[in-house]
């Protein structure tokens, strides 16, 4: 399955009633997304092609891409009776379509001759179901589960909205903790230059108290040597 096309499932009963779906896939393209403010079920522009069969459960299905100006595509199986279903209420319609492929009595429906006969057939008859005189009939519009559709992908936009949203804080996030982290090794280099300050700034200080002390201790030198000298040149002191 391509890029943004959707199987919607939902087997039709009675006049082409739809029962649960299940969805899964890809989201819109952005594109998409950006062109379109609301799916919406408009069944204008209802274009349908058959692609292929599948077989589920012992029964084949053949599978139908649909899309509208309103809505990119999505994919429905449906099985040789739904189509016939959909042939008979078109036909209560007045609408011209074309024969239903015929059924085969001695073949199994997934007898690859019968699959390629009815693969060949069933496109005229969905071209038909949409070509009416009026709009879409709603018989057609069940049978493409539009309803189904609008809503999955209306729900699938509003993920999206979410998750961009999500992302966009994300990314705010991202730059507060960048920024807090920049703040933070700022203050860091900072704290650092200024120990490395007041380190050179203590080594200083303990080498000019060393130079004062060795300045002392000269001094205190030289004063002891002024004493000796003097006592040298003193006459002996004699009693009377």
């Amino acid at each position: 399955m391509a890029e943004d096309v959707e199987r919607i499932s939902g087997a039709s009963s009675g006049r082409l009633g739809i029962s649960a779906e299940h969805i899964s896939g890809a989201f819109p393209s952005a594109s998409f997304s950006e062109s379109l403010a609301t799916p919406t079920a408009d069944p204008a522009g209802l274009r349908l092609a058959i692609m292929g069969h599948d077989t589920q459960g012992g029964r084949e299905f053949y599978i139908l891409r649909c899309s509208t100006s309103a809505l990119p595509e999505w994919e429905v199986a449906r099985s040789y009776s739904e189509f016939q279903q959909l042939h008979k209420e078109c036909a209560q319609l007045k609408m011209a379509m074309p024969p239903m492929p015929r059924k085969h009595i001695f073949h199994a429906s997934s007898d690859p001759i019968v699959v390629q006969e009815r693969l060949e057939c069933l496109p005229a008859l969905v071209q038909a179901a949409v070509e009416g005189p009026g709009d879409v009939p709603a018989c057609t519009q069940l049978f493409v589960n539009l309803e189904q559709a609008a809503h999955h992908w209306e729900l699938r936009m509003d993920l999206r909205s979410v998750q961009e949203h999500a992302q966009t804080m994300v990314n705010a996030s991202d730059k507060e903790v960048e920024a807090a982290r920049a703040k933070a090794a700022k203050r860091v280099a900072e704290a650092e230059a200024f120990l490395q300050c007041e380190k050179l700034e203590s080594q200083q200080m303990i080498l000019d108290a060393e130079n004062l002390k060795r300045e002392k201790q000269q001094k205190l030198e030289e004063i002891r040597a002024d004493i000796a000298s003097l006592s040298d040149r003193s006459p002996p002191f004699i009693p009377g």
